[in-house]
């Protein structure tokens, strides 16, 4: 008989020590209900210089499983995440992905569990919710600019993203799925891979109880960052359905979402701005320029939303300390 779960939970970082130590600390505190799985963690450091080491040497002795460091010189979100996926691949059942400025509560990984279980569903995504520094403004904390309602409990969806989330690796490998490189400094390779698990026969369900608290820092509570943030988001929309369809009917009616898109942003400044002051006039421009990233993106432009200006080296260079601690392999 099988063994509990496998999982790897993956945290790729890059220069975050900040919120990336007490992420290590929480993982450490994890509770289950029933049976835990068998949990190891994985490292993925995308800074050359390897600036994530100590800090995992100095946690390392807090978990029972194993906690393993890699350093993964080529710059990008998909160089991280594929390596993630190919570290996990042949030993884990199961690949679960935070990002390094969010914490979780001790039970959000048997959250995301419990919603696998009663789905059996092939990814599961959970709730993230803000959290703003103090003094940020009441136009940005009384809006939906970081984070939308989440949909009932279990209810499958055709979306994802890896800041809370668990995939089967069997189904992973299954469709032969990896994040496309072409993104890896676009953004929004994570919606693309989830939506290509739709788009192949998968399904994906929604855990709301599991919640992961997203630090904002202050440099984000702008509306410059917020808009850059809705173009880059209707630009991937578009790339997705390039990629997933391509067809001249698809495309055409993201074209007619684009435009109607930003056409009721237009017509509705005015309204919303008067009613809800700020918050209403940045929501407009919010539709606006997400209309028009997905009009851009069939034109062929890419907003490199993650493009790096700090990192020089370009290697494809990778550096793995592996735990002597990994957990045995069950059949």
């Amino acid at each position: 008989m099988r063994g509990p779960l496998r999982i790897c939970v993956a945290i790729p970082t890059f220069r975050r020590p900040g919120t990336f130590g007490p992420l290590l600390d929480a993982l450490s505190q994890l509770t289950f209900a029933s049976e835990p799985p068998l949990l190891d963690v994985l490292v993925v450091d995308n800074d050359p210089q390897g600036s994530a080491h100590t800090l995992v040497e100095e946690k390392r002795a807090r978990f029972r499983g194993a906690v393993h460091y890699a350093r993964v010189a080529q710059p990008g979100l998909c160089s991280v995440r594929n390596y993630a996926l190919g570290f996990a691949a042949d030993t884990y059942d199961a690949l679960v992905m935070i990002d390094d400025d969010e914490a979780p509560p001790p039970g959000w990984l048997d959250a995301l569990l419990r919603v696998r279980e009663a789905t059996q569903a092939d990814a599961v995504i959970g709730h993230v919710v803000p959290s703003y520094p103090p003094g940020a403004p009441r136009w940005i904390t009384s809006g939906s600019f970081f984070c939308v309602p989440p949909p009932p409990d279990g209810m499958l969806i055709e979306y994802g993203n890896t800041a809370n989330c668990l995939m089967m690796l069997a189904t992973v490998r299954a469709m032969g799925l990896s994040f496309d490189p072409a993104l890896n400094q676009a953004g929004g390779e994570d919606e693309l891979f989830f939506r290509q698990i739709v788009a192949r026969g998968g399904r994906i369900a929604f855990a709301a109880h599991a919640v992961v608290t997203d630090f904002i820092p202050s440099s984000r509570l702008n509306p410059k960052y917020i808009l850059q943030r809705e173009l880059r988001k209707g630009n991937t929309l578009t790339i997705c359905d390039q990629k997933i369809h391509g067809t001249v009917p698809v495309l055409a009616l993201r074209a007619a979402k684009g435009i109607a898109r930003s056409i009721f942003g237009l017509v509705s400044f005015v309204p919303r701005a008067l009613i809800w002051g700020r918050r209403g006039a940045v929501g407009a421009l919010c539709d606006i320029v997400r209309g028009v990233g997905m009009l851009l993106g069939l034109a062929g432009v890419r907003i490199l939303g993650y493009k790096r200006t700090d990192v020089t080296v370009a290697t494809t260079e990778v550096f793995l300390q592996r735990d002597p601690r990994l957990l045995p392999v069950t059949t």
